[in-house]
């Protein structure tokens, strides 16, 4: 009898453990996962709370709260949406110049019952952060690159596509302007130029000519002049191409006196490009090329 009631210590025993490990690993687990949401959260939130106009004028940072608190509530409840919806946010404190923010996630656990007694534990995150930023006169080094100017130079490579019609063996273009990316169409961004372009070749799939189709009005602002005929398949394309001008396609910074094309008009668009090619398929309607267009602009750099 007492090797009976020794085994079902033991299993009431290995119970409770397993019961307190899965309640301590879900502890662990939720405050790592918790911590970085709330300061990768609160990071980005700030940063688009900043208020530019305001920087503008006086030189300073400054938040918009209202718009943190609608930031932060938005990113947090959409980064949360598959691990539980049991949090309580509370913002203790934000100041708008200087930008600093006290917040605090409290997020309850899964209720355990252990030995008859019901068990539930928060998971509590406190943060203060303070947006800083890089000084405009000499607060860094006289070597830094930031001394006297907080934006950096950075470039940034985007993947473009062109079909224009196949007219007997020759396909090409006339200038055409050309779209940014919207990545770059930000408040904190200046000088924004083609810097490159490198030809990748011909469209081979189906699938690339559909995506190639689709981004035209994206990439190009005059294409309500230019229709695009989405019925166009890959049987329609050239599947040999020779492009003219060393292989190059030119290209037009408005903002710059070099890399002029003829023809252009910069009164209406800043960036064009210009290439042209002979195939022998003239039975073909098109031809369809892709190229990558690596940017180069400057950044101003907040840091939190």
């Amino acid at each position: 009898m007492k090797w009976s009631f020794l085994t079902l210590g033991i299993i009431i025993l290995g119970i409770t453990g397993v019961g307190i490990i899965l309640l301590f690993q879900q502890i662990t687990t939720s405050n790592e996962r918790d911590y970085y949401l709330l300061k990768e959260i609160t990071e980005a939130s700030m940063i688009d709370a900043i208020d530019i106009s305001y920087y503008r004028q006086t030189g300073d940072l400054k938040i918009i709260t209202e718009k943190f608190v609608e930031n932060f509530t938005r990113r947090f409840a959409e980064s949360t949406i598959l691990v539980g919806s049991g949090y309580t946010i509370n913002f203790y404190d934000i100041i708008e110049t200087p930008p600093k923010v006290s917040i605090e996630v409290r997020n309850s656990t899964n209720d355990y019952r252990l030995n008859g007694e019901q068990l539930d534990y928060n998971v509590v995150n406190k943060l203060d952060a303070i947006l800083e930023y890089y000084g405009k006169y000499t607060d860094v080094s006289s070597t830094d690159s930031h001394y006297n100017n907080p934006y950096t130079k950075k470039t940034m490579t985007t993947t473009y596509y062109s079909i224009p019609s196949l007219v007997g063996n020759n396909a090409g273009v006339d200038s055409k302007p050309i779209n940014m990316p919207d990545e770059l169409n930000r408040s904190n961004i200046r000088n924004v130029i083609i810097k490159d372009i490198k030809y990748r070749g011909l469209i081979t799939t189906q699938t690339e000519l559909n995506i190639a189709l689709l981004k035209r009005e994206i990439d190009y602002p005059d294409i309500e002049v230019n229709s695009t005929n989405y019925l166009l398949s890959l049987n329609d394309m050239v599947g040999n191409l020779t492009l003219k001008n060393n292989n190059k396609i030119l290209f037009e910074n408005c903002s710059q006196s070099d890399e002029k094309l003829t023809g252009s008009d910069c009164s209406k668009y800043d960036y064009w490009i210009k290439w042209s090619g002979t195939t022998t398929d003239t039975s073909k309607k098109a031809a369809a090329i892709k190229f990558d267009i690596t940017w180069s602009y400057e950044e101003y750099e907040y840091v939190s």
